[in-house]
């Protein structure tokens, strides 16, 4: 049931965004680093994918040659725990400089399994590499919204960076034991963190309007006769 959510999630923010005119083409990858952090139930549809399209080979050999270095960073809901409080918080260092290995001749290879963090990046103007996306404010804030959603949904599961994920679950599948090399390294998984439930949105009052309608699609969408809303507060 966790996957069919997130692929309404998924949906309903794709409609919602396409009403803003984006630069991004295909071929245009700039954007495509190490940085990107997920959950675990993003992570299995990727691996989902990998093995539809026999590319455990393939995977495994990215992933060995490719793993970012180790570093802690906040959940997106212990990032908004504390905004909420009143707290500090260190939001934690990225690799941005790394490429994703997963993007080839400036395409992504796993386009169609791609977690939500490289479907909620996107700009109005073309990157240019050290340049920064432009991106409405309302739409930064809708994608923390759905940050917080798939965290909040997939609670208690592992949450990290997507590589590293992806290590650590490929190496807990018997499919992809004969392609690794080189031992599981253990010290990964004491980097991860644990998705943590949601604690209210960071939304600003003003960016309310624009988001809401996103926020009404998948809550009142119906998975197995239930609302997702329902679902997600455990009613």
């Amino acid at each position: 049931m966790k996957k069919d959510i997130l692929k309404i999630i998924y949906n309903s923010y794709e409609r919602w965004a396409s009403q803003v005119d984006i630069a991004c083409r295909k071929g245009c990858g700039v954007c495509c680093t190490q940085d990107v952090m997920t959950t675990s139930i993003e992570s299995d549809l990727i691996i989902d994918f990998v093995r539809e399209n026999s590319m455990e080979r393939w995977f495994v050999e990215k992933l060995e040659g490719h793993l970012p270095g180790l570093h802690h960073k906040p959940t997106t809901n212990e990032f908004a725990q504390a905004c909420l409080s009143g707290q500090d918080i260190d939001p934690g260092s990225g690799s941005f400089s790394e490429t994703c290995p997963f993007l080839e001749d400036d395409l992504c290879s796993i386009y169609e399994a791609r977690p939500f963090g490289c479907r909620s990046f996107f700009s109005t103007t073309p990157c240019k590499p050290g340049s920064s996306a432009a991106v409405p404010r309302f739409l930064m804030s809708g994608a923390t919204a759905i940050d917080q959603i798939i965290e909040h949904l997939d609670q208690g599961s592992p949450w990290g960076n997507m590589l590293h994920l992806l290590y650590l679950k490929a190496h807990q599948k018997p499919a992809f034991h004969t392609f690794f090399k080189t031992p599981e390294n253990l010290q990964i998984a004491t980097y991860c963190s644990k998705a943590k439930p949601l604690p209210g949105f960071l939304i600003d009052n003003e960016d309310y309007p624009h988001v809401l309608p996103l926020l009404d699609s998948i809550f009142d969408t119906e998975v197995a006769g239930r609302k997702v809303e329902d679902i997600l507060n455990n009613r």
